[in-house]
């Protein structure tokens, strides 16, 4: 029996929280927050998974930082995993110290952010959702993915920064809130080829995993370029690219070319059950903390990108200081 639909859902959620699995991919939510707001849902919010590529003068970044809510200054704490950050909210990690991202987004759209981490795994992470939704009345949660990393199937090409979107998936399945996943800029990440992401869609769609589709608008995109011109992203915003007609292809991150299609221009619904039926992040259920998260995963076959190297020289000066 197939899952309910976006529409469905939506049209009897009161509360929503529309989220990302880290980085800008939160700031691709927005168009589904319009949308949400159209249908009449009377209270939604933009969250992220706390998880950052901090960028360093002269290097590429290839490892990125899941860090606690224990680092955050200025925001209003929830639950051990969740904290609702503000225009003034800053981080202060081992490797980085600043004004966080969703700070500036919150700034932008004058509304707070929800922020949840998964220092304590995915256990932790649920418990601390969860307490969000009973405090604030969410009964629908949408976890945003931009590119294609979701999808893996742990066999069908290789993708290279699974671990936060695996938690999320592997959240998303135990939350006391309907879930869905939500694909936006489909495969611009550059990591599952173009091919490989249409394979898994054409599965999920064979087996009733597809849940509905919406797209992006002139109004939506307006809103994406305000927030992008203040907090670029090389990969998200190849999303505003193609609300804008700028397909074909695109070079990102230095060493990366992606093929963007108009299809990047619209968000597809899945049904987070259908997905974790092929999915490795089924390992992760039970995890309890980032290290057994990264642990189980290894055990899995895949590789989490929290064991990369962190920075990497990208000019012989960055070498020499």
């Amino acid at each position: 029996m197939a899952g309910k639909s976006f529409l469905e859902l939506a049209l009897k959620s009161k509360g929503a929280l529309v989220a990302g699995g880290g980085a800008s991919d939160f700031v691709n939510g927005l168009p589904i927050i319009s949308y949400l707001k159209k249908l009449g849902v009377e209270k939604v919010y933009l969250g992220n998974l706390a998880c950052h590529w901090w960028e360093k003068k002269g290097q590429i970044t290839l490892s990125p930082e899941l860090f606690s809510i224990d680092c955050v200054e200025n925001a209003e704490r929830i639950a051990d995993t969740v904290a609702l950050v503000n225009k003034d909210s800053r981080v202060k990690t081992e490797i980085y110290e600043g004004r966080l991202l969703e700070a500036k987004v919150s700034e932008i759209i004058g509304e707070p952010v929800v922020l949840f981490s998964a220092s304590k795994g995915v256990k932790g992470l649920v418990e601390g959702l969860n307490t969000f939704f009973e405090k604030y009345g969410i009964d629908l949660f949408i976890n945003v993915d931009c590119g294609a990393d979701s999808l893996y199937d742990g066999e069908t090409g290789e993708a290279i920064t699974p671990l936060h979107d695996f938690i999320m998936l592997a959240a998303s399945i135990q939350v006391k809130a309907d879930s869905l996943l939500a694909l936006t800029g489909y495969a611009v990440d550059g990591e599952l080829a173009l091919e490989e992401v249409d394979k898994l869609v054409g599965r999920l769609i064979a087996e009733r995993g597809f849940m509905g589709a919406i797209g992006i608008t002139p109004e939506d995109a307006d809103l994406l370029e305000k927030v992008y011109s203040k907090a670029y992203d090389p990969i998200d915003a190849l999303v505003l690219e193609a609300a804008k007609g700028n397909v074909g292809i695109h070079r990102a991150l230095k060493f990366r070319i992606i093929k963007v299609t108009p299809l990047a221009a619209v968000i597809l619904f899945f049904d987070p059950k259908v997905v974790m039926k092929h999915s490795p992040a089924k390992v992760l259920m039970e995890t309890t903390s980032l290290k057994m998260a990264e642990e189980k995963l290894l055990e899995a076959g895949v590789y989490p990108e929290t064991r990369y190297v962190t920075h990497v020289p990208l000019f012989k000066e960055a070498l020499e200081e």
